[in-house]
C-alpha cells in the first residue's frame, strides 16, 4: 500500500487547474453514471467559481486585504482544500512578547503591562484604535500567553500594551497588532 501523501498539489493554481479536469469528466457523462444530483452538480460549479475568483483577488497585490484573504480560504475549504498546517500550535492560545517600552529593561516603565485584546470575526470590522479593544488583563511578565475560546478558532484578535504600574496608573498604549486564533 502507497504511503505517498503527494497525490495532491499543494499551490492553489494547480489545485482548481485539477478540478477544471474534474469537472470536465463529470461534464462529459460521468454525473450521470455516478448518479449526482443537479443540486450538487450546480453547488460544485458555484463554488469552483467562487474559489476561482477569491483566488485572483486573493494574487491581485493591488486590492490584496486581509479579509480576501480570510475569504479565499474559506472558498478553498468549501471545496474540501485546507491548507497544510506545518506548525504545532496549542488550539486557542496566542504567545506574545513585550518589547521594552523605553529601551532600557532597567526602566521602571517596564515593570508592568495592561494588555488589551478584542476577537473579531472575519467579516466584522477591526477596532480603529486601542482604545477601542474591549478586554484586559495586567501582567509583569515580558512573555505570555492569552487563552481563548476555541469558538474563536479562525477569528482575529487584536491586541495592544499599555504600559501600567503597580498602583493601576496607565501611560501610553503600544501599536496595535493582530493574530488570526489558530
Amino acid at each position: 500500500m502507497s504511503k505517498s501523501t503527494n497525490w495532491l498539489p499543494h499551490k492553489r493554481v494547480d489545485i482548481l487547474a485539477m478540478c477544471r479536469v474534474w469537472i470536465a469528466y463529470i461534464t462529459a457523462g460521468l454525473r450521470t453514471l455516478w448518479g449526482i444530483p443537479a443540486e450538487q452538480w450546480t453547488d460544485l460549479g458555484t463554488l469552483f467559481t467562487a474559489a476561482e475568483g477569491w483566488l485572483e483577488k486573493a494574487q491581485d497585490m493591488a486590492e490584496r486585504t486581509h479579509v480576501i484573504s480570510v475569504a479565499c480560504n474559506e472558498a478553498f475549504a468549501a471545496l474540501g482544500f485546507r491548507e497544510k498546517d506545518d506548525h504545532h500550535t496549542p488550539a486557542g492560545e496566542l504567545g506574545f512578547r513585550i518589547v521594552y517600552v523605553s529601551g532600557d529593561p532597567r526602566d521602571r516603565a517596564n515593570a508592568g503591562y495592561r494588555v488589551w485584546y478584542s476577537v473579531v470575526a472575519p467579516r466584522e470590522a477591526p477596532p480603529a484604535k486601542p482604545e477601542y479593544l474591549r478586554k484586559s488583563f495586567f501582567t509583569r511578565r515580558k512573555r505570555d500567553f492569552i487563552t481563548f475560546d476555541y469558538g474563536d478558532a479562525g477569528k482575529t484578535a487584536y491586541i495592544a500594551v499599555q504600559i501600567e504600574n503597580g498602583s493601576g496608573k496607565q501611560g501610553k498604549f503600544g501599536p496595535m497588532v493582530s493574530a488570526i486564533i489558530p
